[in-house]
C-alpha cells in the first residue's frame, strides 16, 4: 500500500506515484476577494475578445473593398488573415515546452479545410449586417455541436434542456432577422445570391465546430493549441490555393495589397493571436461556460454598435425587438452549453489543503472515466485558483481520452514508450480548483474507486467513511483520520476524489 504520511501541499515523489499507480490530488487555496477581482477583470477581457471578432469583420470588409471585385477579393483576404494569424502565433508556439509528437489521428490535420467557407462571413456582413452574420454563424456552431453530441451519445431526445436552449436560439435569430428583407436593397434585388451567401455563413459555423474538434485532438498530440492553429492555417492555405489560382488566372482578379493598409493587416494577425491566446488563459480563470457567454456578449454588443453606426452595411437602429431577440439568443446559448455553474460547499477554514494518493488498480482502467468527464463539464466555471496540471502514466497501464473530454478541456493523458508523458491543461485544474498528478482514466469510477479510497484511507479505530451531501465525521474520526494522513494541525487535512466524493472532515457527494 502507498505511503500516505505526508504534509498537505507536499506532493509525493514521481517514482512513488509511478510505483503505486495512483493519483495525487491537491486543492488550491481559496483566493477570496482577490479571486473575485481577477474574475471580474477576466470577464471584461473575454468580452473584449468577443468584440474583437466583430471589429475584425470591419477590417476584412474594408480590405476586400480595395478591389474592383470585392466578392472575389474576399478569398484572398481570408487566406491572408489565416497566414498572418499563424505568423503571430509562432512566438507562443515556440515557447511551449510540451514535446512535439506525430498526430495519432490523421483526421485532426484536416481542420484547416473546415474554415474555407469563412470568406462568406465578410460577404454576409456586407449584405445583412454584422449581427445577423454572427448569429447565423452561431446557429451553425450550435447545430454541429448538437449533432456531434448526439452522435457520441452525450445527448438524447430526452435531454430537454439543451434541445430547448437550441430552439430558443433559433427563435431569437428569427426574431432578429424579420427586418432583413425590407432593410437591404441587395437582399431584395438578388435574393438567390443572398441566400447562397447566408448559407455559406451557416456552413462556416458548422466548419468552425469541426475545426475545434480537429484542433482539440491535434493540440493534444503536438503539444498545445498554438501549434495546432499554425498547422490548421497551413492546411487552410494549401486547401484554398486551387480556388485562389482559379480566381487569379481564369477570372483575372489579382490580389489587391497596398502599403497603406499594413496597419489593418497587422491588426488582423494580432486579432488571431489575441483570440487564440485568450482562449488558452480565460477558461482557467472563469470556466468554459462563463468564458463562452462573456465572449458572446462582446460579439452581440459590439455588432449592435457597428450596425447602428452603419460601419459595415446600411445603418440598423437598435430596437426593442432586436434587444429581446438578443436576450433569447443569450439565454438559449447558455442552456445549450449545459455546463452548470455550481460550487461545492467547501469549508475553507477546515479544509485549507486537501491531499491524497489513491491506489488505482489496472482492473479499473478499462476506459476513460465517464464520471470524471461529466463532473468536469458540470463544474466548469467553479474556479478556485490557477494551479498547474500534469498527467503522467505508466507504460503498462495506457490510458485514453474520449473525444469530447479532449475537445472540451484541450488535454488528454497518453503513454509514450518511456512511460513519462506530460500534458499541460490549466483550464481543467483551475475549474476544479485542484492539481492532478498521474492517471485520471478509470472506469466504473463511482462504483469502484470510492470503495478503494475507503479501504486505503480508513483511519485506525474503526472510523467510518460516508459519502453524501454535506455529511461530516465526528471529531474523534477526524483526529484519527488526520493522524494517519500525517497532517498538522488536524483541522487542515482532508482527502477528496474529484467528481465523486470527498472523504475527510468535510464530505460532499458528487454528481448531485
Amino acid at each position: 500500500m502507498a505511503d500516505f504520511r505526508r504534509l498537505p501541499g507536499n506532493p509525493p515523489a514521481e517514482q512513488n506515484l509511478k510505483a503505486s499507480g495512483g493519483v495525487f490530488v491537491q486543492r488550491a487555496p481559496d483566493l477570496g476577494l482577490a479571486s473575485i477581482t481577477v474574475r471580474a477583470a477576466c470577464t471584461i477581457w473575454a468580452a473584449l475578445v468577443g468584440a474583437s471578432v466583430a471589429c475584425n469583420l470591419v477590417i476584412t470588409t474594408h480590405l476586400s473593398s480595395r478591389s474592383d471585385e470585392p466578392k472575389l477579393n474576399s478569398f484572398y483576404v481570408n487566406a491572408m488573415c489565416a497566414f498572418l494569424g499563424a505568423v503571430s502565433l509562432i512566438p507562443q508556439a515556440s515557447l511551449t515546452q510540451a514535446p512535439f509528437r506525430r498526430p495519432t489521428q490523421m483526421w485532426s490535420l484536416l481542420g484547416g479545410l473546415c474554415s474555407l467557407t469563412s470568406f462568406a462571413n465578410t460577404l454576409g456582413s456586407q449584405l445583412v449586417g454584422a449581427q445577423i452574420d454572427l448569429l447565423l454563424q452561431l446557429l451553425g456552431l450550435l447545430s454541429m455541436a448538437l449533432f456531434l453530441d448526439a452522435r457520441m451519445g452525450r445527448i438524447t431526445c430526452s435531454d430537454h434542456r439543451r434541445i430547448f436552449g437550441f430552439l430558443i436560439v433559433v427563435a431569437g435569430i428569427g426574431a432578429n432577422s424579420f427586418h432583413v428583407a425590407d432593410g437591404f436593397d441587395t437582399v431584395q434585388q438578388q435574393p438567390l445570391f443572398t441566400a447562397v451567401v447566408l448559407a455559406g455563413v451557416f456552413v462556416s459555423g458548422l466548419g468552425f465546430t469541426m475545426q475545434a474538434k480537429c484542433n482539440g485532438q491535434l493540440s493534444v498530440d503536438i503539444g498545445g493549441p498554438a501549434r495546432a492553429c499554425i498547422i490548421c492555417a497551413a492546411v487552410t492555405l494549401i486547401g484554398g490555393s486551387p480556388i485562389q489560382a482559379y480566381i487569379y488566372f481564369d477570372l483575372g482578379v489579382p490580389f489587391e495589397f497596398t502599403l497603406e493598409d499594413w496597419p489593418l493587416w497587422t491588426l488582423t494577425g494580432l486579432q488571431s493571436a489575441f483570440y487564440a491566446g485568450s482562449l488558452a488563459v480565460l477558461p482557467a480563470k472563469l470556466g468554459y461556460t462563463a468564458t463562452y457567454l462573456a465572449i458572446m456578449f462582446g460579439k452581440l454588443a459590439s455588432s449592435s454598435i457597428l450596425d447602428a453606426g452603419g460601419m459595415i452595411a446600411s445603418a440598423q437602429p437598435f430596437t426593442v425587438q432586436r434587444a429581446l431577440s438578443l436576450v433569447l439568443v443569450f439565454v438559449g446559448s447558455g442552456l445549450h452549453k449545459h455546463l452548470i455553474l455550481r460550487r461545492w460547499s467547501w469549508d475553507s477554514k477546515r479544509t485549507k489543503h486537501l491531499t491524497a494518493m489513491i491506489p488505482v488498480h489496472t482492473t479499473t482502467r478499462e476506459t476513460t472515466g465517464r464520471v470524471v468527464e461529466e463532473a468536469v463539464l458540470e463544474r466548469m466555471g467553479a474556479s478556485l485558483g490557477t494551479p498547474s496540471f500534469q498527467v503522467q502514466c505508466r507504460k503498462d497501464q495506457p490510458s485514453s481520452c474520449t473525444e469530447e473530454f479532449s475537445r472540451t478541456t484541450g488535454i488528454c493523458s497518453s503513454c509514450l514508450g518511456d512511460g513519462d508523458a506530460r500534458s499541460d491543461g490549466r483550464a481543467l485544474a483551475s475549474s476544479l480548483g485542484i492539481m492532478f498528478d498521474l492517471e485520471l482514466s478509470v472506469a466504473k469510477l463511482k462504483q469502484n474507486l470510492l470503495e478503494e479510497v475507503k479501504g486505503s484511507l480508513a483511519a485506525p479505530g474503526g472510523a467510518s467513511w460516508r459519502a453524501g451531501n454535506e455529511d461530516t465525521v465526528s471529531k474523534s474520526e477526524e483526529a484519527a483520520f488526520c493522524d494517519k494522513a500525517g497532517s498538522s494541525p488536524p483541522a487542515a487535512c482532508g482527502f477528496v476524489v474529484p467528481g465523486i466524493a470527498s472523504v475527510g472532515p468535510q464530505m460532499i457527494g458528487a454528481g448531485g
